[in-house]
């Protein structure tokens, strides 16, 4: 068995394309239409994660007295407040996509940053790739459970094909 990391939107990119025969994914309304569209089959509710919205304790578009998710994105759009969106079609882009539409708002200016295609992300990698990085993957969870709960890429390089 060969385990791919990858989001919503390309793990179900790479099951289309037949490049792997299995997904875990948390895109609802997209793995419905792929079972409808007839290119994935047996689709089961296997858990769920959650969606929290966060920023800066000073709250500065005053979220913290909204009455549900799309309210508090739209006080976020009217006070302009920095959005970091991930853009990047996984199950979390698509879930913060239908609270805009929700909220009817077609999020976009200076505030509304797209933050996959930022220099950022690659220092992100660069850093995940040195060796406090590659210690912090090792050893996440190791206290708690006893062993880590990710593998370093070390251990992955044997499974990389």
């Amino acid at each position: 068995m060969c385990w791919v990391k990858a989001g919503s939107g390309k793990s179900l990119k790479l099951l289309k394309e037949k490049k792997v025969d299995i997904i875990m994914v948390h895109a609802p309304a997209t793995e419905k239409k792929a079972i409808k569209e007839g290119w994935a089959i047996k689709r089961s509710l296997i858990g769920s994660n959650e969606f929290y919205i966060v920023g800066p304790k000073n709250d500065p578009a005053r979220i913290s007295s909204a009455t549900s998710a799309a309210d508090a994105y739209a006080k976020i759009a009217s006070g302009k407040a920095t959005f970091l969106s991930r853009g990047d079609n996984s199950g979390t882009n698509k879930k913060e996509l239908s609270i805009w539409k929700t909220a009817g708002i077609s999020p976009s200016g200076d505030w509304y940053v797209i933050t996959k295609d930022q220099k950022d992300a690659s220092k992100f990698i660069d850093f995940l790739n040195s060796v406090p990085g590659q210690k912090i993957i090792r050893d996440y969870g190791k206290i708690l459970y006893g062993q880590g709960m990710y593998n370093d890429a070390q251990y992955a390089k044997k499974y990389d094909h």
